[in-house]
This record gives structure tokens, C-alpha cells and sequence, in this order.
């Protein structure tokens, strides 16, 4: 299947500045919902990997 991007979609949705890990997570998974000019699903598992370890080091 061929990459497109939804190009209105990433003008009104911009990644926020300094965005925290979890904010990252959000914006990919709605990403993810409205486009296709990535593999978004890779993406969002190491995303949420690092998220595990970190919160695995907070409370550990």
C-alpha cells in the first residue's frame, strides 16, 4: 500500500514543543487514526516501550 500524507490533517495538528513522552504517545496514535505517510504502528511500540521503562524506573 502505497504512503500518502494527509497534509490538512499535520497543519492542524502539530506536534507540541518540548512534548513529554506521553504527549507523543497521544499525538502518534490520533497520527495514526488520520494518515498514512508512516508507519506509525512501529512508531507508537517503541514509544510506548520507552513510557514502560520509564515508569518502571519511577517506581522501581
Amino acid at each position: 500500500m502505497a504512503r500518502t500524507i494527509n497534509k490538512a490533517w499535520h497543519e492542524k495538528h502539530r506536534m507540541p514543543k518540548n512534548a513529554s513522552l506521553e504527549e507523543k504517545i497521544e499525538w502518534h496514535t490520533d497520527h495514526a487514526k488520520h494518515c498514512n505517510c508512516r508507519d506509525s504502528k512501529s512508531h507508537l511500540l517503541k514509544l510506548k516501550a520507552l513510557l514502560r521503562n520509564k515508569e518502571t524506573r519511577q517506581n522501581g
